[in-house]
Formats: C-alpha cells, structure tokens, sequence
C-alpha cells in the first residue's frame, strides 16, 4: 500500500456530534479535526495499524423490489 488506509473504508470510523472534533476512531478512542489515519500518521510517524475494512454488504440484505 502506496497510500495510508481510507478511515471511510474503515470499521472503526465514526462520524462525531461534536462540530470542533467532526471524526472519531472508535478503536482507538479519540475525536480528531482531521482524519484519524492522519493523526496517527502525525503523531505516530507510521500508518494507522488498527485498520479494518468494513464488511461487504451481502445480496441477500438488498431490497428485492421485483415483486
């Protein structure tokens, strides 16, 4: 990987109530201004290591709308 990992595409990612801190890591347990993976990668100097992809939405939880 070329680039850190996308904290949309992520598990853990949150989106918080809080206008100054707008992104939350839920594994980690902060809020941030800028994306989580970017303060880990300013913090920590490495790319964010708690990254999951989120799970791929199955076809069987899609609404069948021929009937």
């Amino acid at each position: 990987m070329t680039q850190g990992p996308n904290c949309f595409k992520c598990q853990h990612f949150a989106i918080s109530w809080q206008p100054s801190m707008p992104y939350a890591c839920r594994l980690l347990g902060f809020k941030s201004k800028a994306l989580p993976a970017i303060e880990v990668l300013r913090i920590d100097g490495r790319v964010c290591q708690g990254y999951t992809a989120k799970p791929l939405k199955s076809a069987s939880k899609k609404l069948d709308l021929r009937a």
